[in-house]
């Protein structure tokens, strides 16, 4: 009977129940809402949204993975990876190196330095020009810095990085205690791609949810990407070799 029931729903006639259907479904796993999913899948990310082509064909823009998680020894050669870029800046003061990342074990995001107490309060990638800023707190001040400039005097930025959404590419190499990834798309690996460590690892890819996930992207697009530059719709374009 039930059976019977849901055909008659899917059977192409009944539109509007169709939508209902699955903008409901659309938006439950775009946001990963049910916290159960996690738990079952051991992932504090269960669900990802695909925004780019950098793994087109196996993922087209608007996609919705299905991540479950994995402990770093499972992770193979060939596995596709969901992870965290952490917002990381690599700079110089005086000649003298250091690192500030969040969340990481190795790093602080704060340090002592010649010219005062450094904190990273903010990374912002620029998607477009490649030239990433981060907003820093030296001593009581916040200063606003460039890969390409610093009007800190003394300070000179080497790299900034940081990406505000969880990357989806593939394992090409694997270490003890690192990952080297790469999108099956792009020409070449990104600079974040030939060190990624187990703390950023939330899983690997289990299959996909055809396309569902533009609900996601138009949401993003309405309320602005990053919180002050909103996406194109036409990021939501179709991907094609």
């Amino acid at each position: 009977m039930a059976t019977e029931i849901f055909s008659d729903l899917f059977d192409g006639e009944n539109e509007a129940f169709e939508w209902f259907y699955f903008l409901a479904l659309a938006l439950i796993l775009a946001f990963g809402t049910i916290q159960t999913t996690g738990t079952a899948l051991d992932t504090d990310r269960p669900v990802v949204s695909v925004i780019s082509c950098s793994m087109y064909p196996v993922y087209n823009v608007g996609d919705i993975l299905v991540v479950e998680g994995r402990d770093y020894e499972n992770i193979e050669t060939g596995d596709i990876a969901i992870y965290q870029v952490p917002d990381r800046i690599d700079f110089t003061v005086n000649g003298q190196g250091y690192t500030l990342e969040e969340n990481s074990p190795d790093h602080n995001t704060s340090v002592n330095t010649s010219i005062g107490e450094v904190s990273l309060l903010e990374v912002k990638p620029d998607l477009n020009n490649g030239n990433d800023q981060a907003l820093l707190r030296i001593d009581s001040r916040d200063v606003k810095v460039s890969e390409k400039s610093s009007e800190v005097r003394g300070m000179d930025i080497d790299r900034i990085s940081g990406q505000p959404v969880p990357i989806v590419h593939r394992v090409i190499s694997k270490s003890e205690d690192s990952l080297e990834t790469k999108g099956d798309a792009n020409s070449r690996q990104l600079d974040f791609e030939s060190d990624v460590r187990p703390f950023q690892i939330h899983g690997t890819a289990m299959f996909k949810i055809p396309r569902i996930g533009a609900v996601k992207l138009i949401v993003m697009d309405l309320v602005g990407y990053q919180g002050d530059k909103p996406l194109v719709l036409d990021n939501m374009r179709t991907c094609s070799p």
